[in-house]
């Protein structure tokens, strides 16, 4: 590159490959942009672009099981775990922690993967603060109800397999929200 007028003297496309020279241009316009105060290609993500609260069925989940525990369920959880584990919401009984890990069932599948990954997650985890974990997966569906059976079957089925205790809790939507005035 010439010093003087910042051009490309050597054509050598195998030395200066076509990403480079991209590279080099982006650069060199965000320094000028910053050196004449003249803004950035990057934003700060706005309010509307992220999800700020629980879905209306992640709601009602919670409204539930923070019924049948007879205590408040807190939501985001970041729990100390040789490093750390995120849980859709959790409680404490105890020594031991209570995951809970919420979906939602539209009548088209169940990412079961998702699920699949935090019993494996959990079960090599060592928790700080807590003696041992248990999983609530609950599951609210606003598919049809004949394909709620083989979706509880299956998580019945990863439940069984897990190195740990795990229930699983199915709920309908619109009862859910008939009952919790959502």
């Amino acid at each position: 590159m010439c010093r003087n007028c910042g051009t490309l003297v050597d054509y050598d496309e195998e030395q200066f490959t076509v990403e480079q020279l991209h590279e080099w241009k982006a650069r060199a316009e965000r320094a000028a942009a910053v050196e004449i105060a003249g803004g950035s290609e990057f934003r700060p993500i706005a309010a509307g672009e992220v999800r700020q609260e629980l879905t209306v069925g992640e709601l009602a989940a919670v409204r539930a099981l923070s019924e049948e525990f007879g205590c408040h369920v807190e939501t985001n959880v970041y729990v100390a775990a040789e490093g750390w584990l995120r849980l859709h919401a959790a409680v404490v009984r105890g020594e031991d922690l209570i995951g809970i890990d919420i979906h939602e069932h539209h009548g088209n599948g169940l990412a079961y993967f998702q699920i699949e990954h935090l019993i494996a997650l959990v079960a090599r985890l060592k928790f700080e603060r807590f003696r041992k974990f248990v999983l609530y997966i609950a599951v609210v569906s606003d598919g049809p109800p004949e394909l709620d059976e083989p979706v509880k079957a299956r998580l019945k089925e990863l439940a069984g397999a897990a190195s740990f205790k795990v229930y699983v809790r199915m709920y309908r939507l619109n009862a859910l929200r008939a009952k919790y005035g959502l």
